[in-house]
């Protein structure tokens, strides 16, 4: 048993050791790749990409240049100035410099929209790179006549060092944050209070309702009333004239039995059977 536990913590060690060995070696590789993606981020792509400052010169490449065009253009670029000027990269081992086409076109619009922002450059400041696996992340600080921003480059961690992205962003400085802290601030308690307010006008018009409910009910009644009572004066109306035609009419059968009695009388009749009204006439006195 004993030595089964010596064997185990043998090999535990061993294994161990070569993977530190492993991780030693790949460190080191990544450590100079960094090395070079600095300096060629520093002393090529930034230089080169503050030129589209110019408005007119970044149309131009954006309207005229494919992806494809466009990494020929900058490899192009990059491969004249190593051979001219780039004698301290080539030392480094950098003899060639590999772009993505569609990285650098982004690049371009990034860097002219930022220059608008930080006005002309005027220095460039502290370099640094960080490994994230397969890629490797390189930033730069610059220095502009209206303010500062952070150059951020992207590689590709292997023996091309493709640049796989570009871009500038302008700095935030304490007076932007606590302005732009000031409008979120101001926007969130403005939207609060008009949705209180609202709530309020709803609140109050609820109140109403019954009121305008009231009137209605009101008003109907009133003209209820009023029909009502305009139908009672016809009836009424209608009543009286019935009335007062009948009184009429029996005054005249009063009359006529009246006229008959006497005719019958001045005749030596027992009764007014078989008399017929020819004719009325008014007599004259």
């Amino acid at each position: 048993m004993k030595k089964f536990l010596v064997m185990l913590c043998m090999l535990t060690c061993i294994f161990g050791l070569t993977a530190c060995d492993s991780e030693q070696t790949l460190k080191e590789s990544d450590i100079a790749n960094a090395e070079k993606a600095e300096l060629i981020s520093a002393n090529m792509a930034l230089p080169y990409l503050c030129t589209f400052s110019d408005d007119a010169m970044a149309d131009e490449y954006l309207e005229e240049y494919t992806k494809e065009e466009m990494a020929y253009v900058a490899e192009s670029m990059f491969y004249t100035f190593l051979s001219t000027y780039g004698s301290d990269l080539q030392s480094a081992g950098i003899s060639y410099v590999y772009v993505d086409g569609a990285a650098f076109l982004s690049g371009i619009t990034s860097f002219n929209s930022a220059f608008d922002t930080i006005g002309e450059l005027k220095e460039i400041g502290e370099v640094s790179s960080e490994v994230k696996g397969e890629e490797i992340v390189v930033t730069v600080d610059v220095v502009g006549s209206k303010g500062n921003a952070t150059a951020e480059f992207i590689y590709k961690n292997d023996i091309f060092l493709t640049m796989e992205a570009a871009a500038l962003n302008p700095s935030a400085t304490m007076g932007d944050m606590m302005t732009k802290a000031g409008l979120n601030t101001l926007l969130g308690m403005g939207t609060v209070f008009t949705v209180l307010i609202l709530i309020s006008l709803l609140i109050s018009a609820m109140g109403l309702i019954p009121k305008l409910q009231g009137k209605a009910k009101k008003k109907e009644t009133v003209e209820t009333s009023k029909e009502v009572k305009t139908k009672t004066e016809v009836s009424v109306d209608n009543t009286i004239a019935q009335i007062i035609e009948k009184e009429e009419l029996s005054d005249n059968l009063e009359l006529v039995a009246v006229i008959a009695a006497a005719i019958a009388a001045y005749e030596g009749a027992a009764s007014t059977d078989g008399f017929v009204v020819r004719s009325v006439r008014r007599i004259r006195r």
